[in-house]
Order: structure tokens, then C-alpha cells, then sequence
């Protein structure tokens, strides 16, 4: 009947023999199995990757010992005067209040350094401290060349022993300036000491009757 039954409606006959295999329903352990063993969107394709050596990136110092003479008392140079040129356009403000509180007729101006700063931006605006930095920018830039070039290249030349070169007579020339200087100041100043205390006495003797 049931055969007859699904063939009219189009199904397909059903299993005669109801009686199933005990595999036909395969447990829940086997199942996990299989799903574990090969995964649904696990790639089957082992893909390699290439690794190159890669050379280490030069040192600073190795950069340096590659230069010439010339060449790094360029940099030094270079260097030196950018390094000079920044650092007079920051402290020529103090230089500017400086000079200002220096010049005469300041002290009926000016209370104090503060308030020299704080009329020079009222009436100038910050462009006022910078007055005449360009002349400095010249004059800093050069020397600082000059002096880290020359520096960089006696290094290279002689080492740190470059450095010290005249530095006897240097030395002579100072200790001289210093004793000199000391003694004319000591003299000066029992001169002044011994001039004092003669006037000190003279104005302490009373005037005799006449």
C-alpha cells in the first residue's frame, strides 16, 4: 500500500526492509572525528614562504670613517655653523634687553630688565628683540664654520694631541698676564688702603689754636 501510495504522488518506494544496519546512523564521536580530520575551509595546499638574507644597514660610524679629510671637516663645518646660527637667533633677545638697559638714559626709561621686555614687545611686537640678528647670523655662522671645520680636521690629522699643540707657551703667556695683573691689583689696592687711612688721620688731628 505505501508502495503504491508513492508511486502515485511520485515519491520514491520506500525500503522495503525496515531493519536499518547499525552503521547507517553513525555516532556523534565518529562524526566530530571525520570534521576534525578534514576541516571544511582548511586549505589542502602547503604554501611556502622565502626568506632572503638581509644585510644590516651601515653604521654612522663606519659612514664617517669612509669620508675624506675634507669631506668630514665639510660636515663639521656645516654643522657648526647651523649649531652657531641657532643658537645666537635664541639668545640674541637677551643680548637686545641687554644693550638696551646698557645705553645712556636707560634708567629713566627702563624700571628693570623686565620692564625693558615688556615695553620692547608694546612697541615693536617680537620682531623688536630681533633687531640686527641678521649681522649675528653672518658673523656666528662663519666662525662656528670655521672653528668646527678646523677642529674636525686636526682631529683627523693628529687626533686629540692636535689639540693641545702650543699649549706650553699658551700656558707661560697666562700665568704671566695673571701674575701681573694680580700684583697691579694689590698694589693698587694698598695704595688706596694707605691714601684712606692718611686722610682718615689728617681729618682726626685738631686745628691748632692761632
Amino acid at each position: 500500500m505505501e508502495a503504491r501510495i508513492s508511486s502515485s504522488l511520485g515519491l520514491p518506494s520506500p525500503n522495503p526492509n525496515p531493519h536499518r544496519h547499525p552503521t547507517d546512523f553513525p555516532s556523534i564521536l565518529n562524526h566530530f572525528a571525520a570534521t576534525a580530520t578534514n576541516p571544511p575551509f582548511a586549505s589542502t595546499t602547503a604554501t611556502a614562504t622565502a626568506t632572503y638574507p638581509t644585510e644590516p644597514a651601515p653604521k654612522p660610524q663606519t659612514l664617517l670613517k669612509n669620508l675624506t679629510v675634507v669631506e668630514r671637516a665639510l660636515i663639521g663645518a656645516a654643522g657648526g655653523g647651523i649649531a652657531g646660527a641657532f643658537t645666537y637667533v635664541c639668545l640674541h633677545p637677551l643680548d637686545t634687553i641687554k644693550t638696551k638697559m646698557q645705553t645712556k638714559g636707560a634708567s629713566q626709561i627702563y624700571k628693570n630688565a623686565l620692564d625693558a621686555v615688556v615695553k620692547t614687545f608694546q612697541q615693536n611686537g617680537i620682531l623688536g628683540f630681533y633687531s640686527g640678528v641678521s649681522a649675528v647670523i653672518v658673523g656666528s655662522t662663519a666662525s662656528s664654520a670655521v672653528y668646527f671645520g678646523t677642529c674636525e680636521q686636526i682631529l683627523k690629522e693628529e687626533g686629540w694631541v692636535g689639540l693641545t699643540r702650543g699649549m706650553g707657551p699658551r700656558v707661560l703667556h697666562s700665568a704671566c698676564f695673571s701674575a701681573l695683573g694680580y700684583f697691579a691689583f694689590e698694589t693698587a689696592r694698598l695704595t688706596i688702603l694707605q691714601q684712606y687711612l692718611r686722610q682718615k688721620e689728617l681729618s682726626e688731628v685738631p686745628a691748632s689754636p692761632s
